[in-house]
């Protein structure tokens, strides 16, 4: 039955209304059940428009124009950059603890937290990558927040990469595990990189020289911090 208030706003309808003239939810918003769950989880992730598929293949081929596009105002088009971060760092995180990726049978606890935790180093490299690329490109006019949008998206498709490709190497060929994580890193640099020219349309060697430079500088300074933390605990508390 049609109802006479939205049922998201309370805003009265009329008989006519397919949406709400004020939040413009759907009128026709029937009682849940398992086939509208299952459309829902399917459409989030499979739509054209703003679907999480969908966003991760445009990551792949052109990460700055999506995180560009976004802060531009274009937002119904493309996955909620926070979001998608959100969700791939979480499976990333599970994959990471459940084949002990980080730790590699250490049982200290600064591995064993950084193996538990790996979502926290993720989400405290992209502040880091954000601040030193608004600054590595600061004449760009383009704001810190819109810089934390190209870090979130970029490190979100990092993630991605890190589950899909990373994870089975490293699975793979143990022996060659810190030979898999080194290209993985360099590998993240150059595709940041690429991501900055696009987003800030300075796609000459020097605007891709600055890139690699603000790629690599957080992750120098996010392995200097875990190295601190090691040398901490094995020097003042083993």
């Amino acid at each position: 039955m049609h109802p006479t208030n939205c049922l998201n706003c309370a805003t009265m309808l009329t008989a006519d209304d397919r949406f709400c003239p004020s939040c413009g939810q759907k009128t026709d918003t029937p009682r849940l059940n398992m086939k509208h769950i299952w459309h829902e989880v399917f459409h989030a992730f499979t739509h054209t428009d703003k679907g999480f598929i969908h966003v991760m293949k445009e990551l792949l081929r052109r990460p700055g124009h999506v995180a560009r596009e976004y802060v531009e105002g274009k937002r119904k088009r493309y996955f909620n950059p926070f979001s998608f971060l959100i969700i791939v760092v979480a499976v990333t995180t599970f994959l990471v603890s459940s084949f002990d990726l980080m730790a590699m049978g250490r049982k200290d606890p600064i591995s064993v937290f950084i193996n538990k935790h790996a979502n926290f180093i993720i989400f405290l490299n992209v502040p880091i990558d954000a601040l030193f690329t608004w600054l590595f490109f600061i004449r760009s006019g383009k704001t810190y927040a819109e810089n934390l949008v190209l870090s979130a998206y970029a490190s979100g498709e990092r993630s991605v990469f890190y589950s899909l490709v990373v994870v089975p190497l490293m699975l793979a060929m143990p022996q060659h595990s810190l030979k898999v994580i080194y290209v993985y890193l360099a590998a993240w640099v150059l595709y940041k990189a690429w991501a900055a020219t696009q987003f800030f349309s300075r796609r000459d060697a020097w605007g891709y020289t600055r890139g690699i430079v603000a790629a690599f500088l957080p992750q120098v300074i996010i392995y200097c911090l875990i190295f601190a933390a090691y040398y901490i605990y094995f020097r003042y508390y083993r």
